[in-house]
């Protein structure tokens, strides 16, 4: 990552302690004894607080860290507030903008998942994306986006615009199963039988196991009255 290293610096807790620290007090949230959603809230607000004059690179990973753990304790809200925080810092972080679009798009806020979506892709199709190291390569995520993005589209009824996500997506990863049978299904709703004949071919080429993409091939089959291979 291109960070600032003259950025001013302060006293701070140290990463872990800090990630602990949440750590402890979201375990102590199960017992009846334990801290309240407020007190959480304030932890989380204190986070950000303390990550905006940190070095720019460790309160970057801290907020991403803490969000991370967040939303393994389904604390989507809190989540998204720290990865907000963390593109306050590093605009261009993929990571932090496929991982708020997930939580946006579960949350079924789709404009604002688009939007991060979006970016993501645009990001990596202009070579600009940072901290991609935990998602193998920009290239590995990048279909995964145009998923969820074609996704939003489907939920939304623009069909055609799911499409062409789900194409970009074979296109980015053509070994990826879910890429192809999303599209199939996808032009099958659009009843471009061909085309989506062709689309859950690869997705079953890719996995024989896939019995949606199956299933859905099947469908096409008879669409176009083939019977017997249907």
């Amino acid at each position: 990552l291109s960070f600032d290293k003259e950025r001013e610096r302060h006293p701070h807790p140290q990463r872990q302690q800090l990630k602990h620290k949440l750590t402890s007090m979201l375990d102590s949230m199960h017992l009846p004894w334990g801290a309240s959603q407020e007190e959480v809230e304030l932890l989380v607000e204190d986070t950000c607080e303390v990550a905006v004059v940190m070095d720019q690179e460790q309160a970057y990973y801290t907020l991403i860290e803490v969000a991370e753990l967040l939303t393994s304790r389904r604390r989507p809200p809190l989540a998204a507030q720290c990865l907000e925080t963390a593109l306050s810092l590093v605009p261009q972080s993929l990571r932090a903008h496929f991982r708020l679009g997930n939580l946006l798009l579960k949350e079924n806020q789709l404009s604002e998942a688009s939007k991060h979506y979006t970016q993501a892709a645009k990001l990596v199709e202009e070579g600009r994306a940072v901290d991609v190291a935990s998602v193998d390569n920009s290239e590995g995520l990048l279909p995964h986006v145009l998923i969820n993005l074609g996704v939003i589209h489907e939920k939304t009824g623009q069909l055609e615009d799911a499409a062409r996500c789900y194409r970009r997506a074979t296109e980015a990863g053509p070994s990826l199963a879910k890429a192809h049978k999303l599209l199939g299904s996808c032009l099958l709703d659009l009843h471009q039988y061909h085309f989506s004949q062709a689309a859950l071919e690869a997705a079953v080429k890719c996995c024989p196991s896939f019995t949606d993409a199956h299933c859905d091939l099947g469908c096409a089959l008879m669409a176009l009255e083939r019977f017997d291979e249907a």
